[in-house]
């Protein structure tokens, strides 16, 4: 059971686009990562649905942590011709890129994936999806496993929604 990565990255890149961006940034934290894979595959439909700038200067998977997102976010910020949006590949990445941002005072579009406290208070725009309906289904697939051990596997796509806030637009 997974939430709909790919879709969900697709569709927050789209969002950064449909508001006139057309270099948008990529923070990853990991590339061997399931996940990140997913959104970064996500980011590029996007981008080529779009016909957007592919500048691969743009992707950057190294941010693990608030402090690495927040570096990465200021590299990506310090190119000749720097993005104008980024998408963050998760909470923390967007939690250290929305702190470089405020830091730097440019005004560059962020939207993250995977909510998190203060992103409503903040203003940040994401890609979320429901924890409580992801337990919910977990029981669920439990207790029908335990009634048929030898049934077949199931692949459960959990669906991901844009939450818009202000940040999707230029700050």
């Amino acid at each position: 059971m997974i939430f709909d990565n790919r879709s969900g990255a697709r569709n927050g890149v789209l969002a950064l686009a449909d508001a006139g961006h057309r270099r948008i940034g990529f923070v990853g934290s990991n590339s061997r990562l399931y996940t990140d894979i997913e959104r970064l595959s996500g980011y590029h439909d996007a981008v080529e649905a779009r016909g957007l700038d592919t500048d691969p200067r743009l992707v950057r998977e190294d941010a693990q942590t608030l402090e690495s997102a927040a570096a990465t976010t200021l590299a990506l910020l310090d190119q000749a011709d720097p993005p104008t949006a980024l998408f963050a590949a998760n909470n923390r990445a967007a939690f250290g890129a929305y702190d470089a941002l405020r830091r730097s005072g440019r005004p560059v579009a962020l939207v993250g994936f995977d909510d998190f406290p203060l992103a409503d208070t903040l203003g940040i725009t994401v890609v979320a999806h429901s924890p409580k309906e992801m337990g919910r289904r977990a029981a669920d697939l439990a207790l029908r496993r335990i009634d048929d051990l030898d049934g077949p596997l199931e692949h459960v796509l959990l669906p991901t929604r844009l939450v818009l806030r202000e940040s999707h637009r230029s700050h």
